[in-house]
């Protein structure tokens, strides 16, 4: 049995074990949400073994080959001339700082003239093109300049430059991705974890009462600012991942099951990618994991959610009656984004407030 090891290498570990076939997807998601229950006390290994479901030996021999996922990630997502185009002014944004990179698309902060705000340009290779749903992309982002919402980010301006499509959004001063901050501290105060997933709920309402899809709603599409803002952002840009079939779009964990099987998404495979960063925002796990799109794609299709609060005994269970109604397999049987900010409110109503919450803790005062 190894020593305490960081929560990035259990969830590497839990995935190769997963993938090896010495453990479920049920399994895994459980084991992490033991994990997660302890505060991360034990590590997941230990809870594997204590549960009689895999052999230590087993583990060990796994291990032998444990690397860290976020050098995998940033490997995999790295643009090799991101930093090159720092201090070049692009569609008139002065770029300043690397955002985020993802396979198919570069963001970084900066500035306009004669602007005090900030700016996000977002550049998305048009070789791209062959991977996503681009036409879909131009028409959804251009009609997000016209609409107005405290929980969708400003789309600026939306252009061509080189070989890149630019997407200019507005940026709020130190704002954060939620990725970030899941990332820095796992699970979500109850209160504040609802509070985000209510003000999604409203960005994703009105999105949908313009008649528009997001398509690829995940932490990275979602804009935290140090007042307690929450927007979301890039509706409409969605690309194939690297594994999967086409005609599939998205991201692989926030995938719809429709969606898993090429259909394209609707508003309700909307809500089905937010009861994925609800359900991470008040456990600190997603509801599936695996290695592959494949992995993720049959259990997005064929198996069914862990009610978090089956597992975290002190979860409210209407929390996680929630979470699995709008993880449901079916469209049908989902809510709509609309039911989903009323029930948040009902729920949130139950919730004593008290202490600091996580939005504060997430932001640097000396920044």
């Amino acid at each position: 049995m190894s020593s305490k090891g960081t929560y990035e290498h259990d969830l590497w570990l839990g995935r190769k074990a997963l993938a090896e076939g010495l453990i479920t997807s049920p399994q895994l998601t459980e084991a992490l949400l033991i994990q997660s229950k302890t505060g991360l006390r034990k590590t997941l290994d230990t809870v594997l073994v204590n549960k009689g479901w895999v052999a230590a030996e087993a583990l060990d021999d796994l291990k032998g080959d444990l690397v860290s996922t976020q050098t995998q990630k940033h490997d995999l997502a790295a643009d090799p001339a991101a930093d090159q185009r720092l201090g070049e002014i692009i569609c008139k944004v002065m770029c300043d700082k690397v955002l985020a990179t993802e396979r198919h698309m570069t963001s970084y902060l900066g500035r306009l003239p004669r602007d005090p705000e900030p700016a996000a340009l977002h550049l998305i290779p048009k070789d791209a093109l062959r991977q996503g749903l681009w036409m879909d992309f131009l028409e959804t982002v251009r009609a997000c300049q016209s609409l107005e919402s405290a929980n969708l980010t400003s789309v600026l301006e939306v252009d061509r430059h080189e070989d890149f499509f630019v997407v200019v959004t507005r940026h709020a001063k130190r704002a954060i991705y939620l990725e970030d901050l899941i990332k820095r501290v796992r699970r979500l105060k109850l209160s504040e974890a609802l509070r985000i997933l209510g003000e999604l709920a409203k960005g994703l309402t009105d999105l949908h009462k313009g008649n528009l899809v997001h398509r690829d709603l995940k932490p990275g599409r979602v804009v935290l600012s140090p007042d307690g803002g929450v927007r979301i952002t890039l509706a409409g840009v969605a690309s194939r991942p690297a594994d999967a079939p086409t005609g599939v779009y998205g991201s692989a964990h926030w995938a719809a099951p429709e969606v898993c099987k090429g259909r394209l998404g609707d508003t309700r495979s909307d809500v089905y990618s937010l009861g994925v960063i609800g359900y991470e925002l008040v456990t600190g796990v997603r509801p599936f994991e695996g290695e592959s799109f494949g992995s993720l794609a049959d259990q997005h299709r064929n198996v069914e959610v862990i009610p978090p609060h089956s597992v975290m005994s002190a979860l409210p269970a209407d929390v996680g009656d929630l979470l699995t109604w709008m993880l449901s397999k079916s469209p049908k049987d989902r809510p709509d984004a609309e039911q989903v900010g009323r029930t948040v409110e009902e729920v949130s109503s139950k919730v004593q407030r008290t202490g600091m919450t996580q939005k504060f803790q997430a932001f640097n005062p000396n920044e």
